[in-house]
């Protein structure tokens, strides 16, 4: 409401202009509309050599992205991230600031689903808790309160972002969207003390970060032993993304199908560069330590294992957040360098043995678009001019994300090659390793989204 209150505003603002000026700036946006309507740049890997064996029946990352009708489409962004007076690098973070409002697809624009988004604050979440070897505790949170109740069923796995959780708006709203156009099963991660996560007595100080692709294997164990998924697709966003590419690098054989990386960091050192590099880049840098320095803050079991918070309250980058929180709480790590060099999912893709889909936009602020040559081995790229931070708005009434929509059809066509079992003799997933509750969203995640 906010929003249309000031596009009025403008709007009325324009009225008073000659009408001169009007033409020429409806010139200018027609241009610029005109040009940005493209098909994404589509980047595969080359073709596997015909002598190498074929470790699975499951159709290659080329033929699954030949199928995916919306990475054939041309696409359309709102005009709102296109505009032709700012830089690519402004334009981006504009489009990431709207994302940034925690709301599902820029629900301001659209009423009823900010309602729906509001009322549903109250909906109790089903949600599954996973105890760590030390201490730690994640969470699954199930998406239409119905966890899965018969084996070989497709499942679908979110890995959200930095300070992201089950209870942010976009990432509901990706997980409705996905239970609703495929029969899959799908769940969310929340890490180690962010979400619902976060309810849980936990003796680990360790905190959600690049590393905590180290809990996934476990994660993906508990969800292999209990429900024995029909197919397994992870789909991760920035961060998670980047959690999700680690885990898929370093665990070769793993039971995942397949997975969705949308705007990951695939270059950890080159992203802390990109992000100290410039005013704009330096301004976006510390409003996002603001989030991890609030859940640090929040998190007593965190806060205390802290030689001094004064480090972490007066840290400007997320380089030197993580130098005065991460380094402290983890002995692994001698700095913030190490650790980006350790974690670094660019290290591990060539051992990626599922089929991968990256996508990027070229105006990402935070996560600049990986380089062709990473679409090697099972990683394809789809990559497109205007899409900010995992934004990629389109040009409709709801402003709904092209990536979502993506993320969709994709999941659809896995599904379609992996087919799942009727359910009518399968056996119910029993009691046993469980640990099934309902509860609310927390006053920090019904405000703040983590």
């Amino acid at each position: 409401m906010i929003l249309n209150l000031h596009l009025g505003r403008i709007a009325h603002r324009l009225h008073e202009l000659p009408s001169g000026t009007l033409c020429f700036l409806a010139a200018v946006m027609l241009t610029s509309v005109h040009s940005s309507i493209r098909k994404p740049e589509i980047m595969l890997p080359p073709p596997a050599p015909p002598s190498s064996p074929s470790s699975s029946s499951l159709p290659s990352i080329s033929t699954l992205v030949s199928l995916t009708r919306s990475l054939h489409r041309a696409f359309l962004p709102h005009p709102l991230t296109i505009l032709p007076l700012f830089s690519p690098k402004l334009r981006g973070i504009i489009t990431t600031s709207f994302l940034g409002s925690y709301m599902s697809s820029i629900s301001a624009l659209n009423p009823l689903k900010l309602l729906s988004q509001v009322l549903g604050s109250s909906v109790k979440d089903t949600v599954e808790r996973i105890d760590l070897p030390d201490g730690g505790v994640v969470t699954l949170v199930w998406t239409n309160s119905a966890p899965p109740a018969t084996q070989e069923q497709p499942l679908i796995l979110l890995l959200p972002g930095m300070n992201n959780s089950s209870e942010t708006g976009f990432v509901r709203s990706l997980s409705l969207a996905l239970s609703r156009s495929t029969p899959s099963h799908v769940a969310t991660l929340d890490y180690r003390h962010v979400g619902h996560s976060q309810a849980f007595e936990s003796s680990s100080s360790r905190p959600c970060c690049a590393d905590s692709y180290k809990d996934m294997p476990l994660v993906i164990a508990h969800i292999q032993r209990l429900y024995k998924p029909s197919s397994l697709l992870l789909i991760g966003q920035s961060l998670g993304a980047g959690i999700g590419l680690k885990y898929l690098g370093t665990n070769p054989g793993c039971p995942v199908t397949a997975m969705v990386a949308v705007s990951p960091p695939v270059n950890y050192p080159d992203i802390a560069s990109h992000l100290e590099a410039g005013p704009l880049s330096l301004i976006a840098n510390f409003f996002m330590t603001i989030p991890p320095k609030i859940c640090t803050l929040s998190t007593p079991v965190v806060r205390r294992q802290l030689p001094s918070l004064w480090p972490m309250c007066t840290a400007l980058t997320v380089r030197q957040f993580e130098e005065a929180v991460l380094i402290p709480l983890i002995d692994d790590y001698k700095d913030a360098f190490d650790y980006y060099d350790q974690n670094n999912p660019a290290t591990t893709l060539d051992q990626i043995t599922v089929p991968t889909l990256i996508i990027a936009a070229v105006d990402d602020p935070i996560t600049p678009p990986p380089s062709p040559e990473t679409a090697t081995g099972n990683v394809a790229i789809a990559q497109v001019a205007f899409g900010g931070h995992l934004g990629f708005f389109q040009a409709n009434p709801y402003c709904s994300s092209w990536a979502d929509r993506v993320c969709c059809d994709f999941a659809a066509q896995l599904v379609a090659a992996v087919p799942p079992s009727s359910g009518v003799d399968s056996p119910k997933v029993g009691g046993s390793g469980r640990k099934m509750m309902r509860r609310r969203s927390s006053v920090r995640g019904a405000a703040l989204g983590f």
